[in-house]
């Protein structure tokens, strides 16, 4: 029996396992992806904000300028690429210095430590390369920047080494359905709390095996209520997630390979892709490849290659199991949608250019 399931290990996830690897109980992290860290915490800003934005009194404005005084600790403590570079806010024109003000005194009510509003002069000196349009600063130096890979990651080995187990599953609910049962067995059902995979299927409760859209429908409308209370839509909060994380978009390109000699080519392409991979793809260098063919995925075997991109875009090649055709997902993110979608645009250019070579 579990004392804690969390759902997910990205930075958030792999913190709060290292935290709770310190106590006497047990925890397990369910994560859906084939690595840590491998969806919004990849792709972060990297920065580890001083703590002048958040309204005073908030939740968020205590936490904020707590985490950073932790992350510093932690960082060092577990030998992570860690560097307190501080921020500057600009004013460029008079008009913005208010706002300087304002940020100060959140700053100041929040604790954020050693904060100094700087003169156009003073802001010069510091970082002569910036516009002549600078009118002033605000000078936060607890602020930081973070590998954010390193930083989930040597949380989450910490954790494991203090006895916590990570689960990854396929997507698919047969999975999510498998891990119920498991649950049940144990007789531990009743610490399964909620479950969804990338097909747009959600389940609260473990009522059925399957995506339920009734059940779906209705924490729609409870979020709904929910957001109502705070002046907000439901498209709001999406938006206010967008402006936070930035847009992930998906595509999916097919390439057919028709005729008596069509698995000889795709499985052809497949060896060639394992033997000799693509450095860059669309611009785009090519950090790592994962052979989901291989052990050590801590998934089934499956004939996919995955390949990850600089800036956190994806792209998997996977032949059909009953046509003859390649199918390549591809997984982008930027600040808008139409820069996601002009990645993906690239990605399926070049993805039709890998395929013939």
């Amino acid at each position: 029996m579990y004392d804690v399931a969390i759902i997910g290990c990205g930075v958030i996830g792999a913190a709060a396992a290292y935290a709770l690897s310190r106590y006497d109980n047990k925890v397990v992290i369910l994560e859906a992806e084939n690595d840590v860290a491998d969806c919004t915490t990849k792709a972060n800003s990297a920065i580890l904000h001083a703590g002048y934005d958040p309204a005073p009194g908030t939740r968020m404005a205590r936490l904020n300028v707590r985490g950073v005084a932790l992350a510093k600790e932690i960082c060092a403590k577990l030998d992570v690429s860690y560097k307190q570079c501080g921020s500057l806010v600009l004013a460029l024109d008079e008009k913005e210095l208010p706002h300087l003000q304002h940020l100060f005194e959140n700053g100041t009510v929040n604790g954020v430590p050693d904060m100094k509003i700087l003169s156009r002069e003073e802001t010069l000196a510091m970082e002569p390369n910036l516009s002549e349009k600078v009118c002033g600063a605000l000078w936060a130096p607890s602020a930081a920047i973070v590998n954010p890979w390193e930083y989930a990651l040597a949380m989450t080995e910490v954790a494991v080494r203090n006895g916590v187990e990570l689960r990854r599953t396929l997507t698919g609910f047969k999975f999510i359905g498998e891990q119920i049962g498991l649950l049940e067995a144990a007789g531990e059902a009743d610490r399964y709390i909620f479950g969804f995979e990338e097909s747009y299927g959600y389940l609260s409760g473990a009522h059925v095996r399957d995506k339920d859209a009734v059940n779906a429908t209705l924490l729609v409308c409870e979020a709904a209520a929910w957001y109502a209370k705070q002046g907000m839509t439901l498209l709001d909060a999406i938006n206010k997630l967008y402006a936070e994380f930035g847009c992930y978009r998906n595509a999916l390109h097919s390439f057919a390979f028709e005729g008596e000699s069509g698995m000889h080519t795709m499985d052809a392409i497949m060896k060639q892709l394992r033997q000799t991979p693509p450095t860059a793809i669309g611009g785009m260098t090519v950090e790592s490849m994962v052979d989901y063919n291989t052990a050590g995925t801590g998934l089934p075997k499956a004939n996919v290659l995955e390949f990850r991109l600089a800036g956190g875009a994806k792209l998997m090649v996977r032949p059909s199991g009953t046509e003859p055709k390649i199918k390549v997902y591809l997984s982008a993110v930027a600040p808008t949608e139409e820069a996601a979608d002009a990645i993906n645009d690239t990605l399926g250019k070049a993805a039709s250019a890998l395929l013939k070579a």
